[in-house]
């Protein structure tokens, strides 16, 4: 769960911080001069003051893209996360580089406002490099949504005999349950077609090949969905 956290609030980042290039890149383009002024290496300043800074609104509006991007490949899934987090961390290490072009009267003040920000986001965001995100952001909320209520109504209506029926009218049941309590309709096709309830809770409990007929359920709903044939749960 520590992984989801992480790249949520990463790409909250990036994805909030739009709006402040656009007013900057259009009403107060000269507060980007001083980002030449905090740069480690003298190279990037002269290239800053010489070359970004005569086409200062295209390169804000530009890193204002990328940003949106990187924000949007770190709440995907799959092959887009991995895709993501190295953009991520390329793009933390240069702004490192750079610093944020403000400058504190003392020097301890300054690298505590132009580097160190940086450095703790990038390392933050390197273990994620290992593993695999087979969730977006999106479907681990709804996931640890769905977990909550299904917890609550054990602890509430512990006489609700769910249980009672055969395997199929059992199925039904909770199919409409899991339509009541709001699940993601991913995971409702994926537990009728695999009888498999999986949530970000006890995912780790299942064998991994419970965990792959059910990455495969959903991958599958996903796929009919983008090519128009969208499963009737």
């Amino acid at each position: 769960m520590i992984r989801t956290y992480i790249r949520a609030f990463t790409a909250s980042l990036f994805l909030g911080s739009w709006p402040v290039h656009i007013f900057l890149g259009f009403f107060d383009t000269e507060i980007y001069r001083r980002v030449g002024e905090t740069a480690l290496i003298p190279v990037f300043s002269n290239l800053w003051d010489n070359l970004i800074m005569h086409h200062v609104t295209i390169f804000v509006m530009s890193i204002m893209c990328l940003q949106v991007l990187i924000g949007c490949l770190l709440i995907s899934r799959g092959k887009w996360v991995k895709i993501g987090l190295v953009s991520s961390i390329l793009f933390c290490l240069i702004a490192l580089l750079m610093g944020s072009g403000y400058q504190p009267p003392n020097l301890a003040a300054r690298l505590l406002v132009n580097y160190l920000p940086f450095f703790l986001i990038t390392v933050l965001q390197l273990p994620l490099l290992w593993g695999w995100d087979e969730r977006t952001i999106f479907e681990m909320i709804q996931d640890r949504f769905f977990d909550r209520r299904l917890s609550y109504l054990k602890e509430n209506h512990p006489d609700m005999k769910l249980f009672d029926a055969d395997e199929e009218e059992m199925k039904d049941v909770m199919v409409g349950l899991m339509k009541k309590i709001g699940s993601a309709p991913w995971n409702v096709y994926a537990f009728k077609k695999t009888g498999i309830l999986m949530v970000e809770a006890n995912r780790k409990s299942y064998p991994e090949d419970d965990i792959r007929e059910w990455d495969d359920a959903i991958e599958e709903y996903h796929r009919r969905v983008a090519e128009g044939d969208i499963p009737e749960i």
